[in-house]
């Protein structure tokens, strides 16, 4: 045994028995929680005029950017049916 080995083990030895002699801790008490069932809903307060939906939550903006995206799909799978018969010319035999 070389004497970083030997080392090593000492140190080892040494937490084992600190380990084994500190005092056993007893968990922290603490309130019990309440239950978010019990409230209506408590993220949700609505007053006059308002609906009870998430903050960023804006459906005609959604429904503009779920077009744009379906328009911006179709004019690539465009493009990618394009780059493919180029392929093809190019490559053939």
């Amino acid at each position: 045994m070389n004497t970083r080995q030997r080392r090593t083990a000492q140190e080892h030895t040494a937490q084992q028995r600190t380990l084994q002699q500190r005092p056993i801790e007893r968990p922290i008490e603490r309130p019990a929680l309440r239950i978010a069932s019990a409230l209506p809903n408590p993220v949700c307060v609505p007053g006059s005029g308002q609906s009870c939906e998430h903050a960023l939550v804006d459906q005609a903006l959604n429904a503009a950017l779920y077009d744009y995206e379906n328009r911006v799909s179709a004019r690539s799978g465009a493009v990618i049916d394009t780059l493919k018969a180029i392929s093809a010319i190019q490559y053939a035999p």
